[in-house]
């Protein structure tokens, strides 16, 4: 769902903020033989365009227009710097006779660094029903970055929420992902899950983690990782997971293992369960791979 929304939003917001592009390279041409600021006014809005010394550019328009069963209003504006960089934003909302409310807004963003796009839609209905989406998407040399939520309540008053996050970037990558419904009738239910990933010259990260909870079975969660470093000194590699249940109660087991550059090592153990309690265990050996005393 998060990418087709993404690439949806990146189709679409060229054209939601066409008119403000449209609106800072046309109004602000009348400014162009001064700098200052150009306004004009009618019965139904206003537009304003500046024109600074360094070059830059900006305009920006509203107004509102009374339809047949009731009222739009829009506003648009956008600007452009000097050294090439530019921003718009549109948004447009709707008032209905019958108490109706929606609202679209998206905004753009371009430098030199990178480009980032958002919308966000919004509405209200007389029956009680209402409806929240908000996107977003960023994106330079470095990497990538998206946002997805959405948030939605019925006639009956239950609400379901979704969210979605992504990114990647030269070195790492993350993502998280969850849902959750809340009722009159079954109370509250929801999931969660993310990953992150990380890896360099010396070493690697990664970890997964997931919850959850219902009427039945109650909280519950997952949370487990892994990473390691190495240099010349050595290398070291640890491992954990954690784990909670209302059935199972709490678990958990972390492992660390280490060797130098002698070629001594370490292998370390330490868990947990409601059962068995807590367990520990520590073995070292020497260069030789002979059993040795662990140092404190």
């Amino acid at each position: 769902m998060l990418t087709n929304n993404v690439s949806s939003l990146k189709v679409g917001i060229t054209t939601m903020l066409g008119s403000a592009m449209m609106l800072t390279s046309t109004i602000a041409m009348t400014a162009e033989a001064q700098s200052g600021r150009v306004k004009a006014r009618t019965d139904r809005g206003v537009a304003t365009a500046i024109k600074g010394p360094n070059g830059g550019r900006a305009a920006r328009a509203r107004g509102c227009n009374q339809v047949e069963g009731g009222q739009t209003c829009g506003s648009t504006s956008g600007a452009i710097a000097a050294n090439g960089a530019l921003a718009g934003r549109a948004s447009v909302s709707e008032i209905e006779e019958d108490g109706s409310f929606d609202r679209d807004a998206s905004a753009y963003a371009l430098t030199q660094y990178g480009e980032g796009t958002r919308t966000f839609y919004s509405e209200i209905n007389p029956d009680g029903t209402a409806q929240r989406m908000v996107a977003g998407y960023a994106e330079s040399d470095t990497g990538v970055a998206a946002r997805d939520s959405q948030i939605t309540v019925d006639e009956n008053g239950n609400v379901i929420r979704y969210g979605a996050t992504s990114g990647t970037s030269d070195l790492a990558t993350f993502s998280t992902d969850g849902s959750g419904t809340y009722s009159y009738e079954s109370g509250l239910d929801y999931a969660r899950a993310s990953q992150a990933a990380a890896a360099g010259e010396h070493g690697m990260f990664s970890a997964d983690s997931a919850s959850s909870f219902d009427q039945e079975t109650g909280f519950q969660f997952d949370n487990s990782r892994i990473g390691s470093v190495s240099n010349e000194n050595g290398d070291v590699q640890g491992q954990s997971n954690v784990t909670f249940s209302q059935s199972e109660g709490l678990a958990v087991d972390n492992d660390l293992s280490g060797t130098n550059a002698d070629g001594a090592t370490l292998d370390a153990n330490v868990s947990y369960t409601a059962d068995g309690g807590l367990e520990r265990s520590v073995i070292c050996t020497n260069a030789q791979g002979e059993t040795v005393p662990c140092a404190n």
